[in-house]
């Protein structure tokens, strides 16, 4: 594995900045010129097949917020082929997708996770247990949009501060950008790099810094421990590949 990857696995150092907007971007899956204001980050790497190394198909995150709203946008190519793009039920996705994933505590163990296909299926889900369970019958209030190309995918992302539960003064939270692209066997990369060998930990998340809601979220003060109170089995489709 690269030498800068065991460094940042080690210090989780990966920061991004929560850049705030007055003009909110029309969720149509298409990334109007707000965008170009936007934090955004390209470095996304395999945990599988090929561990530490790029993902092969370029993809960019973007994210920034106003008093109401996190928005988040990804940009997938897909080099001479169409997206897979497979209709599925809710929570199930397959073919080209991506994840966002919040932790909203700073407690590096709970999550929320967000999770969109090319053909426009959503999954969310609380994670908790530092990545040990994820519990799907959790349903949150949230927006997203795709739009499909010859040779890439686009998916916008709303998700309201008031759907969610977080820290109250907390700047500061966790953050990590998923993409599964089903090429050479199946490629699983993310921004905050993952270890095969431990599989998904929210402790690996990068830090989205700067990030100040203006309204009051769901339950405020309510903390981790109550957010997960069932313990589901993970779904095959939707947890990360261990090889």
């Amino acid at each position: 594995m690269w030498p800068f990857l065991v460094f940042m696995f080690l210090t989780g150092s990966q920061a991004l900045d929560a850049v705030y907007v007055i003009t909110p971007p029309a969720i149509d899956g298409r990334l109007e010129k707000i965008w170009a204001e936007a934090s955004w980050v390209d470095n996304f790497v395999d945990m599988y097949p090929r561990e530490g190394e790029p993902l092969s198909e370029p993809t960019r995150a973007y994210v920034m917020f106003d008093d109401e709203n996190l928005y988040v946008a990804f940009r997938c190519a897909t080099p001479g082929r169409n997206p897979d793009a497979r209709v599925t039920t809710r929570d199930w996705l397959d073919g080209d997708r991506v994840y966002l994933y919040l932790d909203t505590f700073g407690d590096r163990r709970t999550a929320y996770l967000f999770g969109v296909s090319a053909a426009g299926v959503e999954a969310d889900a609380i994670i908790s247990g530092d990545g040990s369970s994820q519990d799907f019958s959790y349903d949150l209030v949230w927006y997203s949009s795709v739009s499909r190309e010859d040779s890439a995918y686009t998916v916008e992302i709303k998700i309201p501060f008031r759907a969610l539960r977080y820290k109250k003064g907390l700047e500061e939270w966790g953050i990590n950008f998923r993409r599964y692209s089903p090429v050479k066997g199946g490629e699983d990369a993310y921004w905050a790099p993952m270890s095969r060998n431990e599989g998904f930990r929210v402790s690996r998340f990068g830090r989205l810094v700067g990030i100040r809601p203006r309204v009051r979220g769901r339950y405020l003060e309510i903390y981790p421990v109550f957010l997960a109170q069932t313990d589901l089995a993970r779904r095959e489709e939707d947890r990360p590949k261990l090889g």
